[in-house]
């Protein structure tokens, strides 16, 4: 009897997805206070797929993002659309940038011998499954924060670097949403990590045990959430600089409106009206 392989592909399919209704829709069972996923098997995956088998499953988290287990490329383009048909919120984008995959090869006495190219020999078990699902799906949305949170940082500087040189005209719109995207990260994220944090409940034999730190270093989990919440630490920072900076910019900018609007009362015996017009204008352009 030769090696078994068991195929996990990961997708980032939208930012959040509502689990109580997928549940619902699938009839699979879900409790919101202990679990941030659900399972769907035979049943539910050959309404998607139309092909029945006890060896595909596909576990659905509440950060977006989606493990295919066993899954042949077409399975999981059908499985897609179909999600993007009950939903309306599938994110091809994210699909596209954010997906990942993970073998394991299991032998004929069921050992699980190897992890990718990571050797190993642990008893499989149906544990084994639910922390890879788990574990594959916490590093995909991972990479995700970190590609958004750099793009958030870069954005971010730009605005205090903006602000620092004292300028007058600024843009208003574009600085609030750009605010508003870093206080939405921050929120995104810390949620996230609270879905990653109750998703997995180490109760387990001490085979599930030993191979849960595996695959958490094997995906180097703990550095990567360290390094992803110092940088929410330093959203947080450029939040309090830009709030500061732009109050200060606020006030010197009504200082000189108003020092400009007292010297109206004396330029007009020394200037004439078209100079007074230009100068007028300029001040509300000033004050936009």
């Amino acid at each position: 009897m030769s090696n078994s392989k068991v195929n996990l592909v990961c997708y980032k399919i939208s930012n959040k997805l509502n689990l109580i209704t997928l549940a619902s829709y699938f009839d699979a069972p879900y409790c919101e206070r202990s679990t941030k996923y659900i399972l769907l098997n035979d049943k539910a995956i050959s309404s998607i797929i139309k092909v029945h088998s006890n060896t595909k499953f596909l576990f659905i988290y509440e950060y977006g993002c989606t493990v295919f287990v066993d899954f042949s490329s077409d399975e999981i383009y059908s499985a897609l659309e179909y999600f993007r048909d009950i939903t309306g919120n599938t994110n091809y984008e994210l699909i596209s940038q954010f997906n990942e995959e993970l073998i394991l090869t299991i032998n004929e006495s069921r050992l699980l011998t190897s992890i990718n190219d990571f050797q190993c020999k642990l008893d499989y078990n149906p544990d084994i499954l639910k922390i890879a699902c788990g574990l594959i799906s916490r590093s995909t949305e991972l990479s995700t924060a970190e590609a958004e949170i750099a793009t958030v940082l870069d954005d971010a500087d730009n605005i205090v670097n903006y602000l620092q040189k004292a300028r007058l005209r600024i843009n208003r719109k574009k600085f609030v949403s750009s605010i508003s995207n870093m206080a939405r990260f921050q929120h995104s994220m810390i949620l996230s990590i609270d879905s990653f944090d109750s998703t997995f409940s180490l109760k387990k034999n001490a085979n599930s045990k030993s191979f849960y730190y595996i695959l958490y270093h094997y995906y180097e989990i703990a550095d990567r959430t360290n390094i992803l919440e110092r940088k929410i630490d330093e959203v947080n920072r450029l939040i309090s600089s830009y709030t500061t900076l732009s109050y200060n910019i606020g006030e010197m900018r009504l200082l000189i409106f108003e020092c400009i609007l007292l010297s109206l009362f004396l330029l007009p015996s020394f200037i004439d009206f078209k100079t007074l017009y230009k100068l007028l204008s300029l001040i509300i352009k000033l004050n936009n």
